[in-house]
């Protein structure tokens, strides 16, 4: 006959052990659970939902260089040579959204992309934060009444570097619309909610594994 342990006799003790093992990619902090003298430990690997991550912003990427090869003008991608531009004869691939997808896609792929490399695996809010204000100002400076302060407050040694040199023109010559905005803050939610999956589904799956083994 099985005997019914005394409650009162019975503690359970939850420890979290801080340590970090092996590579800044290797294991986020182990939950150990102790109860009724039985030991339930729940690993879970930061480097398989960084991969997620990953390969999700990249995907993402692509999704918004290909509005650029297929629907816009070469001279509109600065780093697009021009023999990857398919845009000419015919309709726009990606109709009216793909005038909005390269700014939803920016700020997602780039909130990814920091979660994914950052040592601070918890701190999702502050990075999306940054991407957000970011691409917001970057949207906003292109109005006509900013867009002319912002380029000539720039310095003249950015004439002199890559990528830099073409600042000016992309304030001077973009185009500030608030729907660029609206797709900003809407990658930018998509992005969080994006992380928080990933990493609900990696616990789940951590924790499958353990109870089944």
């Amino acid at each position: 006959m099985n005997r019914v342990a005394n409650p009162g006799c019975t503690r359970a003790l939850i420890a979290v052990d801080h340590t970090m093992q092996g590579s800044p990619c290797g294991l986020v902090p182990e939950t150990v659970a102790f109860a009724k003298g039985e030991k339930t430990r729940w690993t879970v690997k930061r480097s398989s939902a960084n991969g997620w991550l990953m390969l999700i912003a990249i995907g993402a990427l692509t999704v918004g260089a290909l509005v650029y090869m297929l629907d816009r003008p070469a001279a509109t991608a600065y780093l697009l040579p021009g023999a990857l531009s398919f845009s000419g004869g015919h309709h726009p691939v990606f109709g009216a959204l793909g005038g909005h997808l390269p700014e939803f896609v920016h700020v997602y792929a780039f909130i990814l992309l920091t979660v994914a490399i950052s040592p601070w695996p918890a701190r999702v809010l502050p990075v999306c934060g940054f991407w957000w204000a970011v691409d917001s100002l970057f949207e906003i400076g292109q109005h006509p009444v900013i867009a002319p302060t912002i380029t000539a407050a720039l310095p003249n040694w950015f004439r002199r570097i890559p990528i830099l040199d073409h600042i000016a023109n992309y304030f001077l010559r973009g185009t500030s619309d608030p729907a660029d905005l609206v797709a900003v803050a809407l990658g930018t939610v998509s992005a969080y909610l994006t992380i928080r999956l990933i990493r609900k589904s990696e616990v789940g799956h951590a924790t499958d594994t353990q109870i089944r083994s």
